[in-house]
């Protein structure tokens, strides 16, 4: 049964689960580039309540994007929905590099991160990657799994002689 969803002081409440709904990063940042690209004369409030944004997130989200201390181009790239996707995608490839295909620990992509600078637009905490490691571990079963089944009904049958040692 899906989660019911209370609208309470503007605030969304996901009442069975008993957390906020959150925005996702992608949608919030197309969101502000929207109310950057909108009529100068429009506020903050207007634009999130035209828009169907809260307008605290509206607020921080701009207000994030103003303590990055890059130059206005990597900034406006790295948080449009593209520059988040690219990022999101370099980063994921990156632990995948890392952790699953190498030998490094799932501490690294945080010090790669960290060393890297877009530690605004991506997670960058260890334990973030903690998690990301179990799930993918078991993506990683499951595709073995179905290609394993896939891969057995397409194979002849073979005869095979054994020899076993002493």
């Amino acid at each position: 049964m899906p989660p019911a969803f209370v609208i309470a002081k503007h605030k969304i409440i996901c009442v069975s689960l008993g957390k906020k709904a959150q925005w996702s990063r992608a949608e919030a940042a197309t969101k502000v580039v929207d109310f950057e690209k909108a009529e100068t004369d429009l506020s903050q409030r207007r634009f999130a309540k035209t828009n169907g944004i809260p307008r605290s997130t509206l607020q921080h989200r701009i207000a994030r994007k103003k303590t990055i201390d890059e130059c206005p181009e990597y900034v406006n790239f790295s948080e449009s929905p593209h520059g988040l996707a690219f990022l999101h995608r370099m980063i994921t490839v990156a632990f995948f590099a890392f952790c699953k295909v190498g030998d490094a620990s799932n501490y690294n992509p945080s010090e790669f991160i960290r060393l890297a600078g877009p530690e605004k637009s991506a997670a960058a905490s260890s334990s973030h990657y903690l998690r990301v490691s179990a799930k993918t571990d078991d993506a990683v079963i499951e595709f073995g799994k179905s290609e394993c089944e896939t891969s057995a009904a397409l194979m002849p049958f073979k005869r095979t002689a054994l020899a076993e040692d002493e």
